[in-house]
């Protein structure tokens, strides 16, 4: 028969774990509203560009997981029973508490990871009471999330120092490579920085950084987890000297995106190669341009066979540059001559001219409107490819009075040239000449459907994310596309114009 004092003691032992469940279950929890950085990825996932949260911190979205060797080192370092507690760890709260009692101070915690991540979501000081309520949150957390799911979290939010927070942004500030990348040294001084960042700030106090990470790697080491030769290089690495700059391969890019994806992490379509080589060359031209007085350059690089953006280079990064903060390939500018081969195109595709045919090239008036060559010169009459292969004003405009500068403003709006929304009248015939606004983003668009209706090939949108969307073919016939581009292979300069 069993005794009435443990039949007791076992229902009071029943009862305390049966109101411990009810707090648990009813303590609150809460994540904080963490802004976070806006990250703008190339088609390999590789980073291009990031800027800080809207609180001025270097914080990336969540990753999906962790990289193992620095799971392993936190665990190790942190945690090594993660994976055995249910939030709390009996033992280790057992010796912190007996070593602390000996000592008359706290000398020896006894966080788990979990009771850890519970405080970075309160913001707590470190009191007793606050312990208590880290310990019953850390309870209810690991009955509402799995343990994968918390050591995301934990690493998305630990400090490592000034205003970086989370493993992937302290990667990329520490030591300029994504966390999958680390070598166990690197791996094991992300892991021992969020333990007291402001005390072992890599490039202060580095001595004892050194210490904590060795101690690691021996540890590590000791698992059987990395063999002799490995420890004695990782032990002979040094640690950074401090933060580095984030990647700034598609700044303007990302200012445009961060508009409407704030806080988001963007894999985009373009291509490490395209945009490298992209951006030295557009660097390059403009710096050869600065002496005449040319501050700002772009270039968008489009996949001929599916839309995708390959390289996007909104403005010259130089601070010398006016202007250089403002990404011009969405910003509205006058096109110049961009909307001529558009309207020859359609004027040949109606029969209005033919390759070969005369436009007069006199001084003209058109009403209010007095339309001059570059060069101030005239010929008389030209042919029509010569008007367009010299970028001739005067002849370009009379083709326009008799295309119709109203079917051409139906033409550019119903192709994809969104800027133009003021009436057909409010531009007359300067349309044609720069008196509208448009972006190049825009202009890409209409060439690339150009293109695509003269390869016999579906019309689509360029894109930056991968997703084909179809897009209503161009009205024009392949042969006046055909001859159109044609004609823009034989660019004929004004003769003694230098800065044509």
């Amino acid at each position: 028969m069993s005794s009435p004092v443990l039949d007791s003691a076992w229902k009071k032992s029943l009862l305390t774990l049966l109101v411990l469940l009810i707090v648990v279950l009813c303590w609150p929890v809460s994540f904080p509203g963490y802004s976070y950085s806006t990250v703008l990825n190339d088609v390999d996932g590789n980073l291009l560009s990031a800027s800080v949260s809207a609180d001025d911190q270097w914080r990336f979205p969540p990753p999906d997981s962790i990289p193992q060797k620095v799971a392993t080192c936190i665990r190790l370092f942190e945690d090594e029973y993660y994976y055995a507690h249910p939030g709390i760890n009996p033992g280790s709260l057992l010796r912190a508490t007996i070593q602390n009692i000996r000592n008359g101070k706290v000398v020896s915690g006894a966080s788990t990871l979990t009771m850890q991540l519970a405080r970075m979501s309160r913001g707590n000081d470190r009191t007793f009471l606050n312990k208590i309520d880290e310990m019953i949150l850390a309870l209810k957390l690991e009955l509402l999330y799995t343990k994968e799911d918390l050591f995301v979290r934990y690493v998305s939010m630990a400090p490592y120092g000034g205003n970086i927070v989370g493993l992937e942004a302290a990667s990329w500030r520490y030591f300029e490579r994504p966390a999958h990348l680390l070598s166990w040294a690197e791996a094991a001084t992300l892991a021992v920085l969020p333990n007291n960042p402001g005390a072992i700030f890599p490039g202060q106090y580095d001595t004892i950084l050194v210490e904590k990470r060795n101690f690691l790697l021996r540890k590590v080491h000791s698992r059987g987890l990395i063999d002799d030769l490995t420890l004695e290089l990782a032990l002979a690495e040094p640690v950074p000297e401090g933060p580095s700059p984030i990647p700034s391969k598609a700044s303007h890019l990302l200012t445009t995106f961060s508009q409407t994806h704030a806080g988001s992490r963007l894999t985009t379509t373009l291509d490490p190669f395209w945009q490298e080589r992209v951006n030295h060359l557009t660097e390059t031209h403009q710096e050869l341009m600065s002496g005449n007085g040319v501050d700002n350059v772009a270039a968008v690089v489009i996949s001929l066979e599916d839309g995708r953006v390959l390289a996007y280079k909104g403005n010259t990064t130089k601070s010398s540059a006016e202007g250089h903060q403002v990404d011009i390939i969405q910003h509205r500018r006058s096109p110049g001559s961009s909307l001529k081969p558009i309207l020859y195109a359609a004027a040949l595709d109606e029969g209005i001219i033919q390759r070969r045919s005369f436009l007069p090239d006199v001084p003209s008036f058109f009403g209010g409107f007095t339309p001059k060559n570059f060069n101030l010169d005239y010929q008389g009459v030209v042919n029509a490819h010569v008007a367009l292969s010299r970028s001739l004003n005067i002849p370009i405009v009379h083709l326009l009075d008799d295309y119709s500068y109203e079917q051409f403003h139906h033409d550019l709006r119903s192709w994809g040239i969104t800027t133009i929304d003021q009436p057909a009248g409010h531009y007359g015939l300067t349309l044609v000449l720069g008196g509208c606004e448009v972006t190049v983003w825009d202009l890409a668009q209409v060439y690339f459907s150009m293109y695509r209706k003269v390869a016999g090939e579906l019309n689509q949108d360029i894109h930056f994310d991968g997703n084909i969307r179809r897009r209503e073919s161009l009205p024009l016939g392949q042969d006046a596309i055909w001859q159109t581009f044609q004609t823009m292979t034989a660019l004929a300069r004004p003769e003694g114009e230098k800065s044509w």
